[in-house]
């Protein structure tokens, strides 16, 4: 499935970065000063969706 939304996205002209887990999106994100969009399973090993989300949310809203 994550293959065929990457596609999608890219078609449609998004940047699109996959990663196999939520540990790797937190190091990725660690990285980024601005995302639009984290798309994710809900359930996960070790961090699940809503973990990843608050964890996404907490770095984006982080001051400069």
């Amino acid at each position: 499935m994550r293959g065929v939304l990457v596609e999608i996205l890219q078609d449609c002209g998004f940047r699109v970065v996959a990663v196999v887990s939520g540990e790797e999106a937190v190091k990725f994100l660690s990285g980024m000063s601005h995302f639009d969009v984290v798309f994710s399973d809900i359930m996960m090993p070790v961090m699940n969706g809503y973990e990843l989300a608050q964890e996404g949310s907490r770095r984006q809203n982080r001051p400069a």
